[in-house]
């Protein structure tokens, strides 16, 4: 019999919860400009529809009863290298739904999971409601996942929240159980990107290790059992690493010769750094965007999807609250933040040649991937940081905040003097500066100097967005100087929300239906002879 007593007490107690997770499932369908056309458009490009090609060729073939990882149309037939076909949420959504509405419906999905794992996770951190929800809303709404949601890197981070949560809680407890389940969660998310999920199993082990050392009693006992995480992911995922590996030493990849030139492609120079508050100062990955005045070509280092990575400039003051909050969670995250920034900088820090050496670690490529690991860091420090702010008297607030607007209007007025400069004969010093870490590819010869200036301009997107939100944040610093409540708690998250909105929603400007055919393959002489022949052949 079905207590009807104990589930309305369940839902009194956790009714500020419910809200909040119903909160994060709206917020990704506001995020998304076609909306409306869900299952006509793609909130994609580029890689995405090699995904949902595969995706199509794996159905087929486990609906026939064939083997469901070959890929018969690539060369002779090769296995597929990736592990998201093995993936139980993104499989379950193909199966019932059409091919483009299963793809977009797991996007917003997992935008959603995103900022639901990571609010119970800052939750067991025992933080304010408004804290643990902006650290949620601040991971979901990233750069972080905003350039990757279409990818299966999503499918793994997602999950390390809710892994750390359980860890978390058997840390508390000591309940065995919590380790069981952190185990299965994790064990989930290799089904996604394996380098992705090697560095987040980087994560758990500093997680546990600092949670070894920094507690007094039981530390051996806490560790050895916390590993038993690894050992159970192993045997979860026993049968998808056995086809996989098969899979990777099948292709190029598997044998491409793993030196460091290989190892470190894609390294971020710390010349770059500057796309952390503008991020389209190096031009944008939308070439084909329309409607908003700006530059639309990337002429920045490497891959511009990489690249593109932005946490906001009103989540600044929370982060630098949480580097004041008197906690030991904190020293954590900073570690695990700066380390990953390092590893982001790749082939350009010496640290990245010792981590060549480690096993596993060396197998991937592209160190800007490590952005990961720095995001994440990022949102519990700023959820941290926001539950500082809250509970500080408003006068040690104060102190924090004025040094936060010196600080805001000091990038503010540096943008000035550097335009200033480029304007003037420092113009040719600042090119050479940025020369050797700036591609050409789309230009035609054009001068860098002339592409750098067009990217620059006070008219462009990439430039006057990030100036107003730096206004606006300083403003509402001002504003908290003179106020400290709940009415400023909430713009505050609103702020935030439209500062990752103005990156995020503009990014989301590449769901058009250009990338879903519109029109049946035509039927021509080749497919005519092919469709005649009973033998074999390769287009």
């Amino acid at each position: 019999m079905i207590d009807i007593g104990k589930n309305s007490n369940f839902f009194k107690r956790n009714k500020v919860n419910i809200f909040i997770i119903l909160i994060y499932i709206i917020l990704p369908l506001i995020f998304f400009k076609d909306i409306q056309n869900i299952n006509s458009v793609i909130y994609s490009s580029g890689d995405a529809l090699d995904y949902i090609s595969q995706k199509h060729i794996s159905l087929e073939a486990l609906k026939d009863f064939e083997r469901v990882f070959w890929n018969g149309y690539n060369n002779c037939g090769l296995p597929f290298e990736d592990s998201y076909f093995f993936y139980p949420i993104t499989l379950i959504l193909d199966l019932f739904f059409p091919l483009t509405l299963a793809f977009n419906l797991q996007i917003l999905l997992h935008y959603s999971l995103a900022g639901i794992f990571m609010f119970l996770f800052l939750n067991e951190y025992k933080l304010d409601k408004l804290a643990s929800f902006t650290g949620g809303m601040i991971f979901m709404f990233s750069g972080l996942m905003v350039s990757n949601k279409s990818t299966s890197m999503a499918q793994t981070i997602v999950w390390f929240p809710l892994i750390l949560l359980f860890l978390e809680k058997y840390r508390k407890s000591r309940r065995i159980e919590y380790i069981f389940i952190a185990s299965i969660f994790y064990g989930l998310s290799f089904f996604g990107h394996i380098q992705i999920f090697l560095y987040g199993s980087m994560v758990i082990l500093l997680y546990i290790l600092f949670y070894t050392f920094i507690y007094k009693g039981g530390r051996n006992y806490y560790f050895l059992l916390s590993f038993i995480i690894f050992i159970i992911a192993i045997l979860i995922d026993g049968f998808a690493l056995i086809e996989i590996s098969y899979g990777i030493s099948s292709t190029l990849r598997g044998t491409v010769d793993k030196a460091y030139e290989f190892f470190s492609i894609g390294s971020l120079s710390p010349k770059l750094l500057p796309i952390l508050i503008f991020p389209y100062f190096f031009g944008s990955k939308h070439p084909d965007a329309s409607g908003i005045p700006h530059f639309f070509r990337w002429f920045g280092q490497e891959d511009s999807l990489a690249m593109f990575i932005y946490f906001g400039i009103t989540t600044i003051p929370l982060f630098i609250f949480g580097i004041f909050k008197k906690n030991k969670h904190k020293y954590l995250w900073i570690f695990i933040m700066l380390f990953s920034l390092l590893l982001v900088f790749g082939r350009y820090t010496p640290l990245y040649e010792l981590m060549y050496h480690v096993p596993f670690f060396n197998m991937g490529r592209n160190p800007t991937r490590n952005w990961f690991e720095f995001g994440l860091a990022f949102s519990i420090l700023c959820g941290l940081g926001f539950d500082y702010f809250i509970k500080l008297e408003k006068d040690k607030v104060r102190r924090i905040v004025i040094g936060l607007i010196i600080f805001l209007g000091s990038i503010f007025s540096s943008f000035f003097v550097f335009y200033a400069f480029f304007n003037s004969r420092f113009k040719d010093n600042i090119i050479n500066f940025y020369r050797p870490v700036l591609r050409f590819a789309y230009f035609d010869g054009r001068d860098i100097g002339e592409i750098f200036q067009e990217s620059i301009k006070l008219t462009n997107y990439s430039i006057y967005m990030p100036l107003i939100i730096i206004i606006a944040t300083i403003s509402l610093l001002v504003l908290v100087l003179f106020k400290k409540n709940k009415f400023i708690y909430i713009l505050i998250i609103v702020f935030i929300f439209l500062d990752l909105y103005a990156y995020g929603h503009f990014d989301e400007n590449n769901s058009e239906n250009i990338f879903v055919p519109k029109e049946k393959i035509k039927y021509s002489q080749d497919l005519e002879f092919l469709g005649n022949k009973d033998e074999l052949f390769r287009i």
